[in-house]
């Protein structure tokens, strides 16, 4: 080799060069690179978190060296002392590290400090800092203000503005305690905390601190107090109200309604309380009395009011859901020490019913607990629960029905019901007198069978109530909303009309009902994320949860869509019947297909009886395989591959042991598949919302190929071998066309569509498909009993338009 583009030699000739001459001389002529700047050492993540909380504003560095002197001679500063000498110290008033490692538990694989993991994950994912700021709440207040800025919001403008931090603190109130906090631009929040409470100021109307403090003796913040252990073990927050459920306490505080003196009952503080200086409640009747005849105040309080008072009053929709304010929850806590002992005083009446409204029902207001749709139109609901009685004939579905009152639903715990430490148990209502009635009920055809609709409940239509989209922008509203008011509209007049029961939704979204999505992800100490529903999907494992969501449905008929493991397990331990509706996986029929199943064996067994055969799946498999000879032109598939059918970003579908399967799961997969094939077609599923990222990702593989054709055109063709899914329902579907089936994610089949045995679809849980004749009255009428004649039951007619389908050519007109 030799190279002859050289200056020319003295006499002419041409100048060669080859070798080594050649390699040095191009070494000269290029352009030596620049010597690489060295790499620069790793940040200490110690000293970026330093420099995160210094830029915050959520340090205060004057409060915290007055608590800590010795932070002021730090050679680094107040912050670097307390994240390097005392990582655990409170860096602000209103920054609670205790409450703060008790909500987010995991915070120490994140950060070096509470705050540090505030700022870097907890504030956009609306942990709270304080037990008495509420992020969700106080986002409702101010709308666009993002996730991560709401407490520094709330430092910096939102106090200022009087904007209530938590719905147990009013802000309205305590400044009018002191005129001149206002006026001195104090933070009301951070005066209670540091020194309000101390000096015996109220938070708000209905919780009279001063007395409270002298009743319980709590050794901390007596509004945390009450919020986090004494609500729970039955504490009283005011001498004139009754101990209540914390989230009825919450409404009456949000409607601006007291107890009135005149039908409060007459209360004499005992001897401790009237040691410690606290008022009697004659001397606080005047303050009692105006808040019993005052209206909601104007702003934050009117938005409380709006969001609390009265659910059924709110529109079901998603717009009115995205405009609920949200109100506080505040995880169970385990009850700290006992209760003092109350002085001999009178046990407390019920709380007052509000002008206009109806007496309460024993049973807690299902209003309260759930988003209650409008009613539709029909008989009055039974007030009784209907027992059979020795001789009734209950063959015919009729018989004389020994009908016992009305009982509340079981309270959560015994704390709840007043049987905590210290506190006197409360007394039984003297037992009524039962009547006769008759009834028409399904009749019983085993021996433990669920409660139906011939009990005093209403008809709920409901699903997975703990579903979490990340993608969403605003995570608190309840994804399923959406399907669980589609079935109530398709199905909800027909139950009306046949039951004679109210139909209601519930979609527990009506925060701060503990029941509430929102409240229980808190309970349970998990991240409000896809990641922690999934974590949540197969059972909730807190036993006191569970009663408190079965006495949430107790007595009613359950309609669900897609019901989750966790829900059917406590519907089957306690009793509770359901009829639970999905999309059929089998969708190359001519119109779609409802799955349907129950936990009552009698309505199962008719469910079973009015199924879609499985021979139609045959028969519409094989239409549909004879048109793709004629419609599909791609002629260079690989002989032998394999299909890979791929599924939506998130679904509950992908849930497996605890977990959300992810991309790298469907990498896993592919890769085994590859090794095992000679081509891997990928096909895509058509809601997945990044599907151009995946494409690429799919083309990095060895031997797979991204496919756009029709699913059911692939699976019809001869050169696929194997079809193959993390869990996809067109696994279902793939046995008609002939195809062997592989699932990644090792559950359970949901569906059966091989006819099997009645006895074996209901051990297992399974659904059948239910026919067209689902949307009329007369299906619903029979499986629920209130009918012994089965409807006729059209299916789909394999020979309509079957030669014109096939053949894929039309003449005519």
């Amino acid at each position: 080799m030799s190279l002859t583009l050289l200056p020319p030699r003295p006499d002419g000739g041409a100048r060669t060069l080859s070798g080594r001459g050649l390699l040095d001389y191009l070494g000269r002529l290029l352009p030596h690179p620049a010597p690489a700047a060295a790499e620069a050492p790793p940040a200490d993540p110690v000293a970026v978190e330093i420099a995160h909380i210094a830029a915050s504003g959520l340090f205060d560095a004057h409060w915290f060296t007055e608590q800590h002197p010795e932070a002021a001679e730090a050679p680094h500063g107040a912050v670097a002392w307390q994240v390097r000498e005392a990582p655990l110290t409170a860096p602000h008033p209103l920054f609670d590290p205790a409450h703060y490692q008790a909500t987010e538990p995991d915070w120490r694989l994140f950060a070096a400090t509470p705050l540090g993991h505030y700022l870097r994950r907890g504030a956009a994912a609306e942990a709270s800092p304080h037990p008495l700021f509420d992020p969700a709440w106080y986002a409702a207040q101010v709308p666009g203000v993002p996730a991560e800025r709401l407490f520094r919001h709330y430092l910096t403008e939102g106090f200022a503005a009087g904007l209530s931090p938590h719905p147990a603190f009013d802000p309205g109130f305590y400044a009018a305690q002191l005129p001149e906090l206002r006026a001195a631009g104090v933070n009301p929040l951070t005066h209670f905390v540091q020194l309000g409470a101390a000096q015996g100021l109220s938070p708000n109307p209905l919780f009279d601190l001063p007395w409270y403090a002298a009743r319980y003796a709590p050794a901390e913040n007596p509004l945390v107090h009450f919020l986090t252990q004494g609500v729970a073990a039955g504490a009283r927050p005011h001498p004139a109200l009754p101990a209540e459920p914390l989230r009825l306490w919450l409404a009456r505080l949000a409607a601006g309604k007291g107890q009135r003196p005149d039908t409060a009952p007459a209360v004499t503080p005992g001897p401790a309380a009237e040691a410690a200086g606290a008022e009697s409640p004659a001397a606080r009747t005047p303050a009692v009395a105006a808040l019993a005849v005052a209206p909601p105040a104007a702003g934050v309080g009117a938005a409380r009011a709006l969001v609390l008072a009265a659910p059924a009053a709110r529109a079901p929709t998603a717009g009115a859901r995205a405009m609920e304010a949200p109100a506080a929850s505040v995880p169970a806590a385990e009850f700290r020490g006992p209760l003092p002992e109350p002085e001999a005083e009178p046990a407390p009446g019920p709380a007052p019913v509000p002008q206009g409204e109806p007496p309460a029902a024993p049973a807690p207001d299902r209003a309260a607990t759930g988003i209650a749709a409008p009613e539709l139109s029909g008989p009055p609901a039974a007030p009784r629960v209907a027992e059979p009685q020795p001789g009734a004939d209950l063959a015919s579905g009729q018989g004389a029905l020994r009908a016992a009152p009305a009982a509340p639903r079981p309270a959560p715990s015994a704390l709840a019901e007043g049987h905590g430490p210290g506190l006197a148990p409360t007394r039984s209502p003297p037992p009524q007198t039962p009547e006769t009635v008759n009834v028409t009920v399904l009749k019983p055809q085993y021996a433990a069978e669920p409660a139906l609709v011939s009990s005093t409940g209403a008809v709920t239509f409901t699903g997975d109530l703990l579903r979490v989209e990340d993608h969403e922008p605003k995570r608190l509203p309840n994804p399923q909303a959406t399907n669980i008011a589609w079935i109530h509209a398709l199905f909800g007049p027909l139950l009306r009309e046949i039951t004679g029961r109210p139909c209601r939704a519930f979609v527990a979204e009506d925060y701060p009902n503990p029941l509430a999505r929102l409240a229980i992800f808190r309970r349970l100490q998990r991240e409000f994320s896809t990641a922690g529903w999934a974590s949540l999907y197969a059972g909730l494992e807190d036993a006191a949860l569970e009663e408190d969501i079965a006495s949430r449905f107790a007595g009613d008929l359950v309609v669900s869509y897609e019901l989750p493991p966790y829900l059917r397990r406590i519907f089957d331990r306690h009793g509770i019947g359901f009829i639970d509706l999905t999309i059929h996986p089998i969708r190359y029929l001519p119109e779609y297909m409802f799955g349907i199943r129950s936990n009552v064996p009698a309505i199962s067994q008719r469910l079973h009886a009015l199924q879609v055969p499985a021979r139609l799946f045959a028969d519409f498999a094989r239409l549909s395989a004879a048109r793709t000879i004629r419609v599909f032109r791609r002629a260079d598939l690989e002989p032998g591959a394999a299909l890979f059918i791929g599924q939506m970003n998130r679904d509950s579908s992908l849930i497996h042991r605890g977990r959300m399967y992810e991309a790298e799961d469907v990498e896993t997969a592919l890769l085994e598949l590859s090794s095992r094939y000679p081509k891997v077609y990928y096909k895509v599923h058509p809601h997945r919302r990044d599907a151009a990222e995946l494409k690429a990702f799919v083309a990095t593989l060895p031997r797979c190929e991204w496919i756009d054709a029709n699913v059911y055109d692939l699976l019809a063709r001869p050169e696929i071998a194997l079809a193959a899914s993390l869990s996809s329902g067109t696994l279902v579907e793939a046995p008609f066309f002939q195809r062997p089936v592989q699932r990644y994610i090792d559950r359970p089949v949901h569906v059966d569509v091989t006819g099997a045995a009645h006895e074996e679809v209901f051990e297992k849980g399974q659904y059948v498909a239910a026919p067209p004749a689902i949307f009329e009255a007369p299906y619903w009428a029979y499986i629920l009993g209130h009918s012994d004649t089965p409807p006729p039951v059209p299916l789909f007619d394999v020979t309509r338009d079957a030669l014109r389908t096939t053949l894929n050519m039309k003449w005519g007109r």
